[in-house]
């Protein structure tokens, strides 16, 4: 075709349809192979040939080959698919946390003194090591583990503290929608104790979580103590309502004690 575009025996318009068409039709087989087998190896050839024609077809083949791709090596999966595996893991409780630490090679036989602890990856200038301390906690979080977060919050890389204030902001976002969630539910079923006792036990948790300020956690305290005393209202002898109620008396601070 290059020696007929310079003789002048083939339209150049021939050469940009002849082009186009060759390109499609690979793009076209790119796009089913992908779809089939997730292998993305003909989309390079596709828009190398689309971009510089013959020359760019034997490049995305000499790339294929070189790099031994030519084995039929499928995608990685979906980031989704592990994002649910792992949410999954968690919600079997230890045992998910089990099988998270093991696949993480986490868990390890080793004396006590070689264990680092969490916190602890927070000092020096290890970065990676803070990513991950605050990963860890923002996958499987304790009220025993927010230390770590408000000790994120005031490292001196930037980065690190960005990381931290999201990894809370998500911790706080979750506990919003249970709580809203428990709202619903106490509207719908108003003359049910049950889920006035449920929705004061998740406002004691947040309180209790050090996820959020003073002011939010009194607040909280006084609305869960609400929501017990409805609930012991409806049913006095309810087993735990007494109990969670003088939890919450308890752990509510006088106003002029907040901050």
């Amino acid at each position: 075709m290059a020696v007929a575009l310079l003789r002048g025996t083939v339209a150049p318009s021939t050469i940009v349809l002849a082009h186009l068409a060759v390109s499609a039709a690979i793009s076209a087989s790119a796009a089913a192979i992908l779809l089939r087998t997730g292998s993305s190896l003909l989309i390079h050839l596709a828009l190398w040939t689309f971009a510089a024609g013959p020359f760019g077809a034997v490049l995305a083949a000499s790339l294929i080959v070189f790099d031994g791709a030519g084995h039929g090596r499928t995608a990685d999966r979906a980031f989704g698919d592990w994002l649910d595996e792992e949410i999954g893991a968690h919600d079997l409780g230890p045992v998910g946390r089990l099988r998270d630490d093991l696949l993480d090679g986490r868990l390890r036989s080793t004396r006590r003194g070689g264990v680092r602890p969490l916190r602890d990856a927070l000092d020096g200038s290890d970065r990676a090591a803070k990513f991950e301390a605050l990963a860890r906690v923002g996958r499987a979080f304790d009220p025993a583990l927010c230390p770590v977060i408000h000790a994120a919050l005031r490292d001196g890389d930037p980065s690190v503290r960005v990381l931290a204030s999201t990894v809370l902001a998500k911790l706080q976002a979750g506990h919003g929608r249970e709580i809203a969630a428990l709202q619903d539910a106490v509207a719908c079923a108003p003359r049910d104790p049950a889920a006035w006792v449920t929705l004061a036990r998740a406002r004691l948790g947040l309180a209790r979580s050090g996820l959020v300020k003073p002011l939010q956690a009194r607040a909280e305290l006084l609305a869960g103590l609400e929501a017990a005393e409805q609930a012991a209202l409806l049913a006095p002898d309810l087993p735990g309502v007494e109990a969670l109620r003088r939890a919450l008396e308890a752990a509510t601070p006088p106003a002029d004690a907040v901050s």
